[in-house]
């Protein structure tokens, strides 16, 4: 399953990639993760993903704009905001974040969060490799499975 970072601070989002995938690999998820630093990179990427870990500024209305855009494209999207402040600006909530999530993180609540995600979530993605690419369906969108 496609899951994005979006943070200005890179070394962070290695450490949460790497504590990301970790959780994969002990949960036999197959996680695809991109990090972003910037949100037009963001924006312009084709993928679709099931899950976003996305820096929350209060001074910067850019993260805000780019979160509506991206539940516009895409309902299902799961938000978790990722900030360094107590304080939210209430239009946070009309995007209808699954969490915020205070930094420093670590990573038991990081595995929290994910646990929390895949125990309640109906509408999960299955991805298939074919060994030319990777194809990700929500498990509501498939009524008939045949393998040969």
């Amino acid at each position: 399953m496609r899951i994005a970072i979006y943070d200005s601070d890179v070394i962070f989002s290695q450490n949460l990639k790497l504590v990301l995938y970790k959780y994969s690999n002990l949960y036999k998820y197959e996680f695809l993760i991109d990090v972003f630093e910037k949100s037009d990179a963001l924006l312009s990427s084709k993928n679709d993903y099931f899950l976003i870990f996305m820096e929350y500024s209060l001074n910067k209305n850019e993260c805000l704009i780019t979160a509506k855009e991206l539940r516009r494209r895409n309902s299902n999207l799961i938000i978790v905001f990722l900030t360094s402040s107590s304080k939210i600006n209430l239009q946070a909530f009309d995007i209808n974040p699954h969490s915020f999530m205070t930094k420093p993180l670590f990573e038991n609540n990081i595995y929290s969060v994910l646990d929390e995600i895949f125990s309640n979530s109906a509408n999960y993605p299955i991805c298939i490799n074919s060994g030319i690419e990777t194809i990700c369906l929500n498990t509501n969108e498939i009524f008939y499975l045949e393998a040969n």
